[in-house]
């Protein structure tokens, strides 16, 4: 018995390394996707400096050119607008000054003192020269190559992530196909020892009802009931064996005793029991079942609150191994209960209908 427990707990660690492993895998790629992100966002970033910095070299270049367009004289042009507009009050504004080119000259020169001495003095802003223009020139080439060897090395850094992160995706997924094969494996061995648990128990049964006490013979107790309803099973007892402690009367009442295990010669023989439960159950008070694997008892469990609702209804459901069934009427085929199905309406309901 300890050897099979140490092999299945032996057996049992490469699936959790595996599946261990798969999370980790995982957690890698998630870290990955997330750097990918960063080192995309880093690329924006690159190219949107680089996108600036040729803005700011369109931008100088069409300064320079417009710097080479000659400018028009300010006083003559607003000189013409000034003599195609009415005045505020409707009065057309007076022709131009007949005086000679001196007396307008003094005029404008006395006008624009009066303007400067009203407003504060600026500093002129000249075309900027070529000399000027080609000594940042060198600094801005030498910026856009820096920001241009920047960018080409996060994207072959980009580039290189994509390819980890490839194989960590295709790692990841062979360690998954792997968890799927070994709980293929697990699932066809637990059927397996399932069929093998239900060979063992199939000349078994479990007797309810038999009485407690320590000075009875098990396999004697059990071999009378059976003969005192008839039933040729009782020689073929092989051993016999209560489930759990003996349990004592209390504040006056009988106890419940606990259920007896009773092993067979054969399958045949349990068939043999089954034909005398009923007798069993009027006769001698006695409650016969088949000895049932772990699963075969969940799945009973889960089929309770039908079993339930059906002896409300009037029906009597019984039990064929982990299976639950009813007779719509009397003599009538039995019929397989399900979980959560509709459960039939009482017969007496139905007659009526």
């Amino acid at each position: 018995m300890g050897s099979k427990t140490q092999k299945k707990a032996s057996g049992s660690h490469p699936l959790r390394k595996t599946t261990q492993s798969a999370k980790d895998a995982e957690a890698l790629l998630r870290r990955r996707q997330s750097r990918l992100a960063e080192q995309q966002e880093v690329e924006a970033a690159a190219a949107n400096i680089e996108a600036a910095g040729r803005k700011r070299q369109a931008s100088r270049a069409l300064s320079t050119a417009l710097d080479d367009i000659p400018e028009v004289p300010a006083p003559a042009v607003s000189e013409t607008l000034a003599s195609e507009q009415p005045s505020a009050d409707g009065v057309p504004p007076p022709p131009p000054s007949s005086a000679p080119p001196a007396a307008a000259a003094a005029a404008r020169e006395g006008s624009a003192s009066a303007a400067n001495a009203s407003t504060p003095a600026q500093m002129p802003q000249g075309p900027v020269t070529n000399e000027q223009l080609m000594a940042i020139l060198p600094k801005l080439v030498d910026s856009i190559n820096g920001v241009m060897a920047e960018t080409a090395t996060l994207r072959a850094q980009a580039a290189a992530s994509r390819v980890r992160e490839t194989a960590a995706e295709a790692r990841a997924k062979a360690l998954q196909a792997r968890v799927g094969q070994l709980e293929s494996s697990v699932a066809r061995a637990s059927a397996r020892s399932e069929d093998l648990d239900r060979t063992q128990r199939a000349n078994k049964m479990v007797f309810f009802g038999v009485s407690s006490s320590a000075a009875d013979n098990l396999v004697e107790t059990t071999r009378a009931h059976l003969r005192g309803v008839g039933c040729a099973a009782a020689s073929k007892i092989t051993a016999a064996v209560r489930l759990g402690p003996a349990r004592a009367a209390t504040d006056g009442a009988r106890a419940r005793p606990s259920p007896v295990k009773v092993t067979f010669s054969s399958e045949e023989d349990v068939y043999d029991v089954f034909k005398a439960c009923r007798a069993l159950r009027e006769q001698r008070k006695v409650y016969v079942d088949r000895d049932l694997t772990a699963q075969q008892r969940a799945t009973r469990v889960g089929l309770q609150q039908e079993y339930k609702g059906l002896r409300e209804n009037g029906y009597h459901p019984f039990w064929r191994g982990e299976k639950l069934f009813y007779a719509p009427v009397r003599g009538a085929r039995p019929m397989e209960v399900t979980p959560g199905c509709n459960l039939p309406a009482a017969p007496q309901a139905q007659a009526r209908a």
